[in-house]
């Protein structure tokens, strides 16, 4: 979905609709019905004096958003990734290199996009030897509207990180307790991490057993942001 920003660039500049009146030539009805979101499209001479008057980049007026986004993680699969740095689910040929991935698909209002989210789990071998997972969304279809997302708010890649290795230790639960036979694992924590030029925050620690801090979270994002968050069988991120 496309949002026209007029109506917040003007509150910014601390312009009423008289006065952009007055510098566009524009009729007040028709600004009325643009700021509110209720004209139905815009000459481009409109949008050019629009522009003048307000002294912004054609840009700066359009903005992509949605009303209700989901992420779902599904099954754990295999693909390759090609040299051409292009993504494909092909089992039945060999690949320059091959990724664990979760099938995913993102809800965007009605928009539905299928695709892969590759991963490496790892098991790092310290004082105490503890499970590591890099998302390798730089691999993904998702890579573009999942970094935006994550710049929008920096508390969304932590709930990702919780959900992606919730389905990680179920997905991976007969290789991870093979290993638990013959190590002594710190269960405690996942230590994940997100590529830097994607979430510029630290490796991600996630307690996957620890719901009462997600939850706790949860609400400090629904009550003090723009956004409401539902976590459990999926992400749900909703635009107030």
């Amino acid at each position: 979905m496309i949002k026209f920003k007029l109506k917040e660039i003007m509150e910014n500049k601390n312009m009423k609709i008289s006065d952009l009146n007055k510098k566009t030539g524009i009729s007040r009805n028709s600004l009325s019905l643009l700021i509110n979101g209720k004209s139905r499209g815009i000459q481009f001479e409109t949008l050019e004096k629009i522009i003048g008057a307000l002294n912004v980049e054609i840009g700066d007026l359009f903005e992509k958003t949605f009303d209700k986004l989901e992420i779902v993680l599904h099954n754990k699969t295999k693909i390759h990734y090609n040299m051409n740095n292009s993504l494909a689910h092909k089992r039945e040929r060999l690949s320059n290199k091959k990724y664990n991935a979760l099938e995913s698909t993102i809800y965007e209002d009605n928009i539905i996009r299928k695709g892969y989210i590759p991963y490496d789990l790892q098991l790092n071998f310290e004082e105490k030897p503890y499970w590591s997972i890099e998302i390798k969304l730089h691999y993904s279809e998702f890579y573009k509207i999942l970094k935006e997302l994550f710049n929008e708010n920096k508390y969304l890649p932590v709930i990702f990180s919780h959900y992606f290795a919730k389905k990680i230790m179920m997905y991976e639960k007969e290789n991870i307790d093979k290993v638990k036979k013959q190590f002594k694992v710190n269960d405690d924590f996942f230590h994940v991490s997100i590529p830097r030029n994607i979430f510029l925050g630290t490796t991600i620690f996630t307690n996957i057993e620890g719901e009462d801090e997600i939850k706790k979270l949860l609400n400090y994002i629904n009550e003090t942001n723009n956004i409401k968050v539902e976590y459990d069988d999926s992400m749900v991120i909703i635009n107030k």
